[in-house]
């Protein structure tokens, strides 16, 4: 599908899951195109093998991952800092601290890439993914590149004789970049007042609640901003010790406060997570940020006027949407296992996974996407009588299909129920790559007995029906895999207007 109407030069589209999505955009980068490829933070440990090894390639076209990161876990099993896996790669790490530094910055990291034959990262946290705002653009890219591979090109195959060579090549890269003036002008280092009691290192999105604090409060503490990592460590070294302490803000894992502490003297006056100044986890907001200032000029937090104090939101708990075909299954579900009290039922990651909470408390673990299959089969093994899986439609095309190919090669005795809505509700109701008997012909063509491969409908007149189905099933002393389906509720309203 095109990215907008009027850009039909523009291909994009949604990949199985975020591996192989890498995998496509390193295809486009092999024969001079340019590429982009977006993904959650959990999402790029899926593609963690190809991100990392492209990192030793000696990429032709352009190459760009976006990694959106949820500090706080508003909708995610994990709080990971993607900048750690960037580093871990050698991969340069953007990080825009508002939406026209996002789009400065997408520009900058394919000329980045270009430069250097390297992938680049970009950074963003929830609050930047979940807003919009006006932005300036800038000229087109006039892109005359035509489509060609160099067969001759060896830094494409990583062999054991190639990588050693590779692996030097991309260290140097790194330094490189972190004393190109170019690349490093994204850091704002503040020029030297003498001695300073108190400054400040920021990175990202805190840049903002920085300027809010200090308004608020009065105060004029010079900031010294990270926006490229690697960054010229010489260049912010003066900073650092021109400073009695140093307050770093940054939201995710210490990631950037342990870089300080490497360039300070006396590393117990650099503040942040590690000190306790700010929380070792969580979303950092205005406030936070404000009491962290307050305890770094020794005010007390008292002082603050509470006009003063951003508001602090409460979190409303997500449930499944009323109408929604999941509920249904749940509430089968529920009463098919009742006879069997000791049943284990395997959660996934999706819509579903609510079903965890009341007034279903229907699941007993969630991990990963895909691990349901996989982890019900483990259990099977380990003795575990009646196991179920739960996976929605979308999760099992993603990573499930691998777990059902090993259960039905050793016919394990275990129930695999795929909450089959059309669509992957979770984010926004994109189509499916695979459904209906396409669907039912994938399960079978991994080796499940078609006679225990079932559909029941999800909804409320059919509840006896689906009891007795998935209850018969659980019974079954190999392998069965049942699909609940119903269109998603949400996608239903959007079709009728």
């Amino acid at each position: 599908m095109s990215l907008a109407s009027d850009m039909p030069e523009v291909h994009a589209h949604w990949s199985p899951n975020e591996k192989v999505a890498c995998e496509e955009a390193i295809g486009v980068s092999y024969v001079g195109g340019r590429a982009l490829v977006s993904m959650k933070h959990v999402g790029l440990n899926v593609a963690m093998d190809p991100f990392v090894n492209s990192a030793f390639l000696e990429l032709n076209g352009g190459l760009v991952v976006v990694a959106a990161d949820d500090p706080g876990m508003h909708s995610s099993q994990n709080e990971q800092d993607s900048r750690c896996l960037a580093d871990f790669a050698r991969v340069p790490c953007l990080e825009p601290h508002n939406q026209q530094q996002c789009y400065d910055m997408t520009r900058a990291a394919f000329d980045i890439s270009e430069q250097y034959h390297l992938p680049v990262m970009i950074r963003i946290p929830t609050r930047l993914a979940h807003s919009r705002s006006q932005v300036k653009t800038g000229p087109a890219v006039t892109d005359d590149r035509t489509v060609h591979f160099e067969k001759e090109v060896n830094n494409w195959v990583l062999a054991p004789s190639i990588s050693p060579t590779r692996l030097k090549a991309l260290i140097h890269k790194n330094k490189d970049i972190a004393t190109d003036e170019q690349a490093q002008r994204w850091n704002r280092i503040p020029a030297g007042r003498g001695s300073i009691p108190l400054g400040i290192v920021a990175s990202g999105i805190t840049s903002n609640y920085i300027a809010e604090v200090q308004k608020l409060m009065s105060t004029d503490l010079p900031v010294c901003h990270i926006g490229l990592f690697p960054f010229d460590t010489r260049a912010v070294k003066p900073f650092v010790h021109s400073c009695g302490q140093v307050l770093v803000i940054e939201d995710g894992s210490p990631y950037l406060e342990q870089k300080i502490c490497l360039l300070s003297s006396d590393q117990s006056q650099v503040l942040g997570r590690q000190s306790g100044h700010i929380p070792t986890t969580g979303e950092l907001n205005p406030r936070i940020v404000m009491q962290a200032v307050a305890q770094a000029l020794g005010r007390q937090t008292e002082e603050l006027k509470p006009v003063d104090l951003p508001l602090e939101l409460t979190r409303r708990p997500p449930e499944l949407c009323q109408g929604c075909s999941h509920r249904d299954t749940f509430t089968a579900l529920k009463q098919a296992i009742s006879s069997h009290p000791d049943t284990v039922v395997f959660g996934d990651i999706g819509c579903y996974t609510l079903g965890w909470l009341p007034p279903f408390s229907a699941i007993d673990t969630t991990v990963c996407m895909g691990a349901s299959i996989g982890m019900a089969k483990g259990a099977a093994e380990g003795g575990l009588k009646h196991p179920v899986a739960i996976i929605g439609d979308s999760t099992f095309l993603h990573t499930g299909i691998n777990g059902l190919l090993g259960a039905a090669a050793e016919n394990t005795p275990m129930t695999v129920i795929i909450f089959n809505n059309s669509t992957t509700g979770m984010t926004g109701g994109q189509p499916l790559l695979l459904d209906g008997e396409k669907l039912r012909q994938l399960v079978i063509g991994l080796g499940v007995d078609p006679a225990h491969v079932r559909n029941i409908t999800a909804l409320p007149a059919r509840h006896d029906e689906m009891a007795k189905v998935i209850a018969a099933e659980m019974d079954h002393a190999g392998l069965s895999v049942i699909s609940s389906s119903r269109e998603c509720i949400q996608t239903v309203k959007r079709s009728k207007t």
